[in-house]
Order: structure tokens, then sequence, then C-alpha cells
């Protein structure tokens, strides 16, 4: 009852394969990442392809919508959009209806407490994972959290966003990426792209499991890449960190931007 829906890149031939195959599987459900649906959605708008309802229910995986994404995706796939926040540690946590707003989530879970906050860092503490117990663990999502006479809601989340690299002249989302570097290639515990200008080619940071099988990962990124990519094994020490918190990010992008 399920089907892998791809989208290799967000380049026009990808978007077309992509395209041609939802009409093939005409599914009742779709979940992924919003990048992929918002640039499929611009890709149906953009050639002028017949509105319809394409599925009926959009689910978001991974990472933050925003409200343009909402309505453009609704607008040219025909479907309605309900949203989940969950992330690695406790799962899916809450979730909107197909009559809710997007960015208002109802907390569902009884195995975890979320602290009421107004738009400040969601604080989480599980009391059932026995395993690994996190107290008062902070999620880096920004949001605001009510108790309210019908359930406890998360409003207004920020979070997570997958950026978009440019190679050899086509856009990939690092969730394609990640993608492809984990069943693909394989070996790899980490990677990081560094952006510096237009004219310069990627970098590819990547720290792997075994020093020792660099040239194999090097020929298979080079067999699908070729020319698009510099590529550097590093040390986890290496990768950069960015922002106030100093958190993680798979795109490190230094291009000097003229406002």
């Amino acid at each position: 009852n399920r089907k892998r829906l791809m989208i290799n890149s967000f380049s026009e031939s990808d978007l077309y394969e992509t395209y041609s195959n939802l009409l093939k599987i005409r599914p009742y459900l779709v979940q992924g990442h919003p990048s992929s649906a918002y640039a499929l959605a611009t890709f149906i708008e953009k050639n002028n392809f017949k509105k319809r309802k394409y599925f009926k229910i959009f689910e978001p995986s991974g990472e933050m919508l925003t409200e343009k994404m909402v309505s453009t995706i609704e607008s040219n796939l025909g479907c309605k959009v309900v949203n989940r926040y969950g992330n690695a540690e406790f799962g899916v946590m809450a979730h909107t209806d197909l009559k809710m707003p997007y960015n208002k989530l109802k907390i569902y879970d009884r195995g975890f407490y979320i602290e009421p906050c107004e738009s400040s860092e969601m604080i989480v503490t599980g009391f059932t994972n026995k395993g690994m117990p996190l107290v008062r663990y902070n999620t880096g999502d920004i949001a605001t959290v009510k108790e309210e006479a019908d359930g406890n809601y998360i409003y207004d989340i920020q979070g997570r966003v997958h950026d978009v690299v440019m190679i050899n002249g086509s856009p990939y989302a690092t969730h394609y990426l990640m993608d492809y570097i984990d069943h693909k290639v394989g070996g790899i515990r980490e990677f990081q792209v560094q952006l510096k200008d237009e004219s310069t080619t990627p970098l590819l940071k990547i720290v792997l499991e075994n020093p020792t099988d660099e040239p194999r990962v090097e020929e298979l990124l080079t067999e699908r890449w070729p020319n698009g990519l510099k590529i550097e094994f590093v040390n986890y020490e290496d990768l950069e960190k960015v922002g106030w918190r100093q958190k993680f990010r798979h795109v490190i992008d230094k291009r000097t931007k003229n406002d």
C-alpha cells in the first residue's frame, strides 16, 4: 500500500519525471519534505499543467512549513496540507487535522511534557524513555506552546530548513544529497557543503567511517557529479557550526549577497 515517489533534483527534467510518476501512482496521501512538494507544485504552476486533485493529503516531515509553501502546495496539487512536529528523541509529538490551520498543532502524546513558552525554544521532558531519559531537553526549535481548555498546542514553529545546492547547473535539496550519500555511496558518517561564491565549485567535506575508503567514495561521487563538486575528506572537528547556538548545518553559505 506504499509507493516511493522520488525527486532526484529540482531540475525541470527530474521534476517532470516525478510529476509523471505521480500521475501513475495516484496516491491518497503523500508524506515527504515540504521543499520537495513545493518544488513540484511550482513546477506544475510554471508549466500551466491542469490543476486537479493529485492526492488528498500532504503530510510534511523533516523540515519547517511556511505559509507560502502551504498555499502553493494546496493550490497546485489540489490537496490539504496537514502539519506535524517531532524529532528523533521523542518521535512525533504534535499534529494538525484536516480542519486546523497548519501553524496550530495539537500535542497528543502523554509520554512527554512540552513546557509552555512564548516565541522561544521548546523544552521537552520525557517520562517513559528509560533507556535514554531526557530532562528539560532543548529542541532548538522556536515556537509558542499554550495550555488550553481542550488540550495543549504548539503555534508558529520556526526551525529546520533543507538548503538547496546548485551542482552542475541543477538544484539539489540537501535531503537528496543525504539519501544518495547514505544509500548509494555508503561509508560516510557526515558531510557538509560549503558555498564560497557563485563562480566557485561547491566544496563537499566528508567524514568517512573508514579512512581507507577514500578512493571508492571519491570515484562514486565524481561519477555522479563530474566536475560539479570539490571533494575534501576531513575529521568531525573540521566541520563548521553556524548561528548564535553554534548548530550544525549541512550547507554553509559564505557567498556575499547584495541586498
